[in-house]
């Protein structure tokens, strides 16, 4: 049996998971396609959003499938991930499209600290 100091923790081996699946096409995953898509209309069907005044803040945002289908609909869109390989994606693939990061940006979340402070203190008014 391995000992504890061995074993990874649940946030540990999701970021190894998922920094691997980043440099291995996960954007490219039709079901991860289809899923945002859905969830992305049904968003914009029953929330009122609007790119004067709606601020959105993407949990968990992985390479951005979500944040990309709601950007033109919203102000600003920051993405929050514990994956480094995930944000990384995420970000060039915004800079790629010509998104710029005033509009849309990722952070590694243990960059954020829990208080007012972080983000700038921003305020959203969308969390998916």
């Amino acid at each position: 049996m391995e000992s504890t100091a061995q074993q990874m923790t649940i946030e540990e081996a999701n970021v190894v998971h998922f920094d691997k699946a980043a440099k291995e096409g996960y954007d490219d995953n039709p079901f991860v396609e289809q899923v945002s898509k859905q969830f992305a209309d049904l968003i914009r069907e029953k929330c009122t959003l609007g790119k004067e005044n709606t601020s959105m803040m993407d949990y968990a945002c992985g390479t951005g499938q979500m944040s990309r289908k709601l950007e033109p609909y919203v102000q600003k869109v920051i993405g929050v991930d514990i994956s480094q390989g995930m944000i990384d994606y995420y970000n060039k693939r915004a800079s790629d499209l010509g998104i710029p990061p005033e509009k849309m940006q990722a952070v590694y979340v243990s960059s954020l600290k829990g208080d007012d402070s972080d983000l700038d203190g921003q305020k959203f008014d969308i969390i998916v």
